[in-house]
C-alpha cells in the first residue's frame, strides 16, 4: 500500500550544489589561476622581447643599407619608429663625437 503525503509538506527533490562543493571548486580554480598566470605573463614578455629584437634588427639592416648607399651611417637626424601594436618605441641617433657609429635603444 502506498503512503500518502499531504500536499502541504511535499517538496520537490533538491537539485544543485552545496556551498562546500562550490567553495572547493572556487579554491581549485584559484590555485590553477595562480599557477597559470605567471607562466602566461612570461610567454607574453618573451613575445614582446622577440618583437623588439626584430624591430632592432630591421633598424640595423636599414642603417647598413644606408651605409652601403652613402658610405656613412645616419648622423644628422634622429629617427623614431613605433607601431600601434608595439610595446616599444625605437629611437636611433648618432653617438656623440663619432661619425661612423649610431645608437639604437628601445
Amino acid at each position: 500500500m502506498k503512503r500518502v503525503i499531504p500536499l502541504s509538506t511535499w517538496r520537490p527533490p533538491v537539485r544543485g550544489f552545496t556551498l562546500i562543493e562550490l567553495m572547493i571548486v572556487v579554491t581549485v580554480v584559484a590555485i590553477l589561476g595562480a599557477i597559470a598566470y605567471p607562466s602566461y605573463m612570461d610567454s607574453v614578455r618573451r613575445g614582446w622581447r622577440a618583437e623588439a629584437r626584430t624591430a632592432l634588427m630591421q633598424e640595423m639592416q636599414q642603417q647598413e643599407r644606408l651605409y652601403t648607399q652613402r658610405a656613412s651611417y645616419m648622423t644628422d637626424a634622429v629617427m623614431t619608429k613605433s607601431e600601434p601594436s608595439s610595446k616599444y618605441d625605437i629611437t636611433v641617433s648618432a653617438c656623440a663625437g663619432t661619425t661612423d657609429r649610431s645608437n639604437a635603444s628601445s
